[in-house]
């Protein structure tokens, strides 16, 4: 019988080289109907493990190699990362459904999304609106800042340059290493805005943004899944 996982869940690549975990960000599905957990690419497809593709998945992540019972999928394909400018780090996961039901309630979301139609420029309209990043320990309200570009961020102990991320500031709780993947959520319109990716520590937060993910996938023919 297939058990329930749901986006926030803890998301994980056990791996004997390098093992990956983070947060099942939030549950898409393309024109097939079949279902993916998204997250990042360093979540999912470590540059360090040389071959991902079809590796198996777990959620929850915990340590125990090379599979467990908890074993969800398995990776699928992922955005890589190159040597210049990056903006999307996003990964997926081809859920099994002989062994899991997946669902995005925990976020709240509404039911048209259309945050993935909009033009990157329009987040620079976001700053000061109320945030949630969807943690798998709960939600961290944050504020929205400026879109950063040009932004060194360390992913798997080697460092990338990404340019249009969403910045934010937590004022309740923090955000940490096993956040990434995380969906972010505006709380006025429950829009899907993109996976939190990465952050300097304690309250300042960056995502990708939903609008560039979507780009990235464009033979998948995404959308959110209920």
């Amino acid at each position: 019988m297939a058990r329930q996982i749901q986006a926030a869940d803890t998301l994980g690549v056990p791996t004997a080289t390098f093992p990956t975990f983070g947060t099942l960000g939030v549950v898409v599905k393309d024109s097939g109907n079949h279902n993916y957990a998204m997250s990042c690419t360093h979540v999912v497809a470590a540059p360090n493990n040389p071959n991902s593709a079809l590796l198996p998945a777990e959620s929850p992540s915990t340590a125990d190699l090379p599979k467990g019972a908890n074993i969800v999928g398995k990776v699928w394909y992922w955005i890589p990362y190159e040597n210049g400018t990056n903006f999307v780090d996003a990964g997926l996961v081809l859920l099994d459904p002989a062994a899991v039901q997946a669902t995005n309630a925990p976020l709240g979301l509404a039911a048209g999304q259309y945050a993935m139609n909009l033009k990157a420029s329009d987040y620079l309209l976001l700053a000061g609106r109320p945030l949630t990043v969807f943690t798998s320990r709960g939600k961290v309200n944050v504020t929205a800042g400026q879109v950063y570009g040009d932004v060194p961020v360390e992913l798997n102990r080697k460092q990338y340059s990404f340019s249009w991320l969403l910045s934010y500031t937590a004022t309740s709780g923090d955000l940490r290493d096993g956040d990434s993947g995380a969906a972010v959520v505006d709380d006025a319109t429950g829009q899907f805005l993109g996976l939190h990716m990465a952050g300097p520590g304690g309250g300042l937060g960056y995502c990708c943004i939903a609008p560039l993910i979507w780009q990235d996938f464009p033979a998948y023919s995404l959308s959110i899944a209920p």
